[in-house]
C-alpha cells in the first residue's frame, strides 16, 4: 500500500476575479520569502475526502481541528465545513493558520 502524501502549509481563503472564496491549502514549499511570491503549484482547493489538520497560530503545534473535508453549500451560496461553525472555520483560513494536508482521491495528483 502506498504511503499517504502529507503536505505542510497553511489554510487559505482563495478567490480570484470575484469568484470564491474557496477553502484552500497552500503548501509551504511554494511560498517564497519577500517579495512573497506564491507559486500556484502549491495551491490545493479543498474537496470532499481530503484530510486536513489545523494547528494553533501561536505555536503551530497544538491541533485545533483535524478531520476529513465534507463541504455543503447554504441557500445563499456560502460553502461550509460540516460540524464546524462557519465563523471559526473562516477565521482559520483568513488568518492563514498552519496546517497539514493529505489529498483525497478526488484531488488530481501533481507530478513530483
Amino acid at each position: 500500500m502506498e504511503k499517504p502524501i502529507v503536505l505542510d502549509g497553511i489554510c487559505y481563503s482563495y478567490s480570484e476575479q470575484g469568484i470564491g472564496p474557496y477553502w484552500a491549502f497552500w503548501e509551504s514549499k511554494h511560498i517564497h520569502p519577500p517579495p512573497d511570491v506564491w507559486d500556484y503549484a502549491g495551491l490545493h482547493i479543498l474537496k470532499d475526502g481530503d484530510h486536513l489538520t489545523i494547528y494553533d497560530k501561536k505555536t503551530g503545534k497544538k491541533v485545533i481541528w483535524s478531520g476529513f473535508i465534507s463541504l455543503w453549500t447554504d441557500r445563499i451560496g456560502r460553502i461550509h465545513q460540516r460540524d464546524v461553525p462557519r465563523k471559526k472555520w473562516a477565521r482559520w483560513f483568513h488568518k492563514e493558520y498552519p496546517a497539514k494536508f493529505t489529498p483525497g482521491l478526488n484531488q488530481k495528483r501533481k507530478p513530483v
